[in-house]
C-alpha cells in the first residue's frame, strides 16, 4: 500500500490536532481538549546496523516505500540502512514491473501494450524526460509509436542515430553521452542521454525499439538496461504471439 492510500495516525499537540506518517506531519484543525493516544502496532524490529545485510536494506526499503509506520523518521531510516539511488531505482523498476505485468496479464494488442508502458516509464522516473517506441514498419525503417514527452521523430532509417543502431544490430544502446554517438539524431535538443532496447519477437526478428530519453547526461546504467531489455522481452513474446 502507497503512502498517498495510508491512513494517518493522529495526536494531539498543544490544541492542534496532527496527522503523522512516516517523515511527515500535517496540522489539520485546531481543537480543544486531548484525543485518545493513537493505537500503533508494535514495529518490526530493525537489524543491528552492524550486521545489516544488502537485503536488510533491500527489505527496509520496501517497508518505506509501501508505507509501513517504522515510528522513525525518513532522515534516520535513510541513515541507517544505508539505502542508496541505486537501491530506490532498482525498487521503482519492480513496482514498474510489476504494475506492467498486471495491466498486460490479458492483453493481446501491441500497441495498447507499448502505449501503457511508455506511460508507466515516463511517470515512475523523473530522470526520463521521453519514454516511447519506435515500429518497424518497412525494411530498415522505424516510425513513431506510442510515447510520452515532446514529439518524437516520425521516421528513423536503421542507418542513423541510436534507435536505428539498436534495430541494425538488435543490440541495446546504453549512451551516456548523445552528443559523441556517431550520426545522433537530435529529436529534441534538450536530450542528453539514451537507452534503447530492441524488440524481438519469438522468430528473431526486430520488430521495434524502446527509446528512453534524459535531459540529464549518464542517466541510465546497467540496472535501467537490464529492467527494460526484460520489459522488452515480454512485448517481443506478445508480439511473436499475435
Amino acid at each position: 500500500m502507497s503512502t498517498f492510500n495510508k491512513k494517518p495516525e493522529w495526536r494531539p499537540t498543544g490544541g492542534a490536532l496532527i496527522a503523522e506518517g512516516v517523515g511527515f506531519q500535517l496540522k489539520v484543525t485546531e481543537m480543544g481538549g486531548s484525543a485518545p493516544p493513537p493505537k500503533r502496532r508494535k514495529p518490526k524490529p530493525l537489524p543491528d546496523p552492524g550486521t545489516r545485510s544488502d537485503a536488510d536494506c533491500l527489505d527496509l526499503a520496501r517497508r518505506q516505500h509501501a508505507g509501513e509506520d517504522l515510528g522513525l523518521t525518513q532522515a534516520f531510516l535513510d541513515e541507517w540502512s544505508g539505502v542508496t539511488p541505486a537501491t530506490r531505482k532498482a525498487l521503482a523498476w519492480a513496482e514498474v514491473r510489476e504494475r506492467v505485468d498486471s495491466l498486460l496479464a490479458d492483453e493481446d494488442d501491441a500497441v495498447a501494450a507499448m502505449a501503457t508502458i511508455a506511460c508507466e516509464l515516463f511517470s515512475a522516473f523523473d530522470a526520463v524526460h521521453w519514454a516511447g517506441f519506435y515500429r518497424v514498419i518497412a525494411p530498415d525503417l522505424l516510425a513513431v509509436g506510442p510515447y510520452q514527452g515532446g514529439h518524437g521523430c516520425l521516421r528513423i532509417p536503421f542507418s542513423r542515430g541510436v534507435c536505428g543502431a539498436a534495430a541494425r544490430t538488435a543490440q541495446t544502446q546504453l549512451v551516456h553521452d548523445v552528443h559523441s554517438f556517431p550520426d545522433h539524431i537530435a529529436c529534441s535538443s534538450s536530450t542528453n542521454s539514451e537507452l534503447v532496447v530492441p524488440v524481438i519477437d519469438p522468430d528473431g526478428q526486430v520488430r521495434a525499439v524502446l527509446d528512453l530519453d534524459s535531459d540529464l547526461p549518464a542517466a541510465f546504467d546497467a540496472v535501467d538496461q537490464r529492467h527494460a531489455e526484460a520489459i522488452c522481452a515480454a512485448l517481443g513474446e506478445l508480439i511473436g504471439q499475435r
